[in-house]
């Protein structure tokens, strides 16, 4: 090595052939390690870069994975909401009611539902409209989700102006104080333009110790019952049936 002009530099010698010479090179640190510096750079660049480029991709496909996860929620939440009212669908309720009819069955524990019909519907439909009745129908939506305030109970549109609550681990009385807070709540509301009477609805109740070998077609078809008997006895009332798990067992 060699400090001529103050800068490092190494040498390589070689033999020429048979020949009594040698020839000898000498280049800079600077000139050797030059190239190397460059393909160092360019290669630390290209790394970057890619590393760039591979954190960009992640966040595409992370917020590509977020969006389609927000659609399947969206479209999970349509398939199972009504339209007009936000509350549980015909499908949702059904999903709902194997659940709860099974843990009933395995608990022992009381079951209860109420069936919700509006009264006089067609002729308040025929009157206001359809968009009155449709404000009617989400209006005493409204009302059943404010009077039912558990967690684990549920509200769904059963078809038309029918409705269901569901009222796991509910007795009777419990079911008929509810019914009845929601029978009042919603003759509580304000008239319609032109209405002489206040919307009103009729509620039938079951509430049982869920046995195995009941049937939850059968359940539902007593509720139905109850509900058809306060509507034979003038409307605007709750009502409920009784000896609800011989019929059950009886309609198997």
């Amino acid at each position: 090595m060699s400090t001529q002009l103050n800068a490092r530099r190494l040498y390589t010698f070689s033999r020429v052939g048979n020949l009594p010479l040698v020839v000898v090179i000498g280049q800079s640190e600077d000139e050797v390690y030059a190239v190397w510096r460059r393909n160092a750079w360019l290669v630390g660049s290209a790394t970057s870069v890619l590393c760039l480029g591979i954190l960009w991709l992640t966040w595409l496909l992370c917020r590509e994975l977020r969006r389609r996860h927000r659609a399947e929620d969206a479209l999970a939440s349509l398939a199972a909401t009504d339209g007009l009212t936000g509350l549980d669908n015909r499908r949702q309720l059904d999903e709902a009611m194997e659940t709860e009819w099974a843990r009933a069955q395995r608990s022992g524990k009381q079951l209860s539902l109420l069936m919700i019909d509006v009264d006089h519907f067609k002729a308040f439909n025929e009157r206001h409209g359809h968009q009155g009745g449709d404000e009617a129908l989400r209006l005493i939506a409204q009302t059943i989700s404010f009077n039912i305030r558990r967690p684990g109970d549920r509200v769904a549109r059963y078809g038309g102006e029918e409705f269901v609550v569901v009222l796991p681990e509910t007795d009777l009385p419990g079911a008929m104080m509810i019914a009845e807070q929601i029978r009042k709540a919603a003759e509580s509301l304000p008239l319609f333009p032109g209405a002489q009477q206040p919307i009103t609805v009729s509620i039938g109740v079951v509430s049982e110790m869920v046995r195995q070998g009941d049937k939850l077609e059968a359940f539902f078809g007593i509720a139905d019952k109850a509900l058809y008997q306060a509507k034979h006895k003038g409307r605007n009332r709750v009502e409920h049936r009784s000896s609800v798990a011989r019929e059950m067992t009886d309609q198997v």
